[in-house]
């Protein structure tokens, strides 16, 4: 099933499923004149079809050529909220906003990554009760204008749609990135990323409560 055109080629799709089963696909869509915002299209019998795309935030970020990062997304209740990069306005980060009426329109985003450099690449992960974490990596601003490493970030979003405050998860070196997280279901936070000691890869596993 075809689900949109003009997709941005080299940013992963996310996808999520209603109780009600409706299927919800954001993805970034090329608009115009090299727009690359975030749409959802949504399917309302169980992904036989999906209708037309709907633009989830107007950033009108331009960008001749794809910047390989996609949006996520997750239905809590019965709002479906999708985290996504953006660098538009000159402000680059992550942004948050929810649909309540299906698909049909979205909250006025907001930032989340507010004082973190470098913000990019988030990844959700929904525990049973319907909590939520999102996980990104960034730099924390230096002084002196010195670059810190990059380094894992998260935040929660309770089951009344509560946001927490970003924090940064403990690593013991720079250079982490692209970070994937789980949560458990006694509240604990599990996250991986890859990072570069010298020439070698390796994976660590970080618990934030």
């Amino acid at each position: 099933v075809k689900v949109a055109t003009l997709a941005c080629p080299c940013c992963r799709p996310s996808v999520a499923i209603a109780a009600d089963g409706k299927v919800y696909v954001a993805y970034r869509h090329v608009y115009g004149d090299n727009e690359r915002d975030i749409a959802v299209a949504t399917s309302t019998d169980h992904g036989e079809r999906f209708g037309e795309p709907v633009r989830i935030a107007n950033d009108h970020w331009k960008l001749f050529g794809c910047p390989e990062s996609g949006p996520v997304a997750a239905v809590q209740g019965n709002k479906l909220i999708v985290a996504w990069y953006t660098a538009a306005g000159g402000h680059p980060g992550i942004r948050l906003t929810a649909s309540h009426d299906g698909g049909q329109t979205f909250t006025k985003e907001i930032s989340v990554s507010d004082g973190i450099e470098a913000a990019n690449h988030p990844y959700l992960s929904m525990a049973d009760d319907g909590t939520i974490a999102v996980v990104f990596s960034g730099r924390q601003a230096a002084k002196h204008g010195d670059w810190n490493g990059l380094t894992p970030f998260a935040f929660r979003i309770d089951t009344k749609g509560h946001v927490s405050a970003t924090t940064k998860i403990p690593a013991d070196a720079s250079g982490q990135r692209y970070p994937t997280a789980s949560l458990s279901p006694d509240g604990d936070l599990y996250a991986v990323w890859s990072g570069a000691d010298g020439a070698q890869t390796s994976l660590i596993r970080g618990i934030s409560k």
